[in-house]
């Protein structure tokens, strides 16, 4: 037999959810940046593309901002490299070794990229 605080806790929503260090517990219906995508790209990708690129060798673009800066591309240049390095069935990124987003973290990613990058 169950005991009756397990299934009432069993009962509330989110109960036994793990918590994303972007916050999120599941995949928003319309994702944005601000609060959605950007704080997972802060936490896995900013730190080798962000302001400081030394990690990466790429001076060309930074995942910590939406837009591009002028200088470098923003994050919202670089969706389809998003995509394609760190969602679907075979991420790249980050690199082997660092610490990795969930698959709602990834899958957060892509439903922001597929419901057109918004802001």
């Amino acid at each position: 037999m169950t005991p009756p605080l397990l299934l009432l806790l069993g009962a509330c929503p989110g109960f036994g959810t793990v918590a994303l260090s972007s916050g999120a517990s599941e995949v928003p219906e319309h994702p944005t940046y601000t609060e959605d995508a950007g704080p997972i790209l802060d936490t896995y990708c900013s730190p080798c593309h962000g302001e400081d690129f030394s990690g990466s060798g790429h001076d060309e673009f930074r995942l910590d901002q939406y837009e591009g800066d002028g200088e470098r591309l923003g994050a919202v240049d670089m969706v389809d490299r998003i995509e394609f390095r760190a969602t679907g069935d075979n991420p790249t990124m980050p690199k082997a070794g660092a610490n990795q987003p969930s698959d709602v973290e990834r899958e957060i990613l892509a439903a922001w990229i597929a419901d057109g990058a918004a802001e």
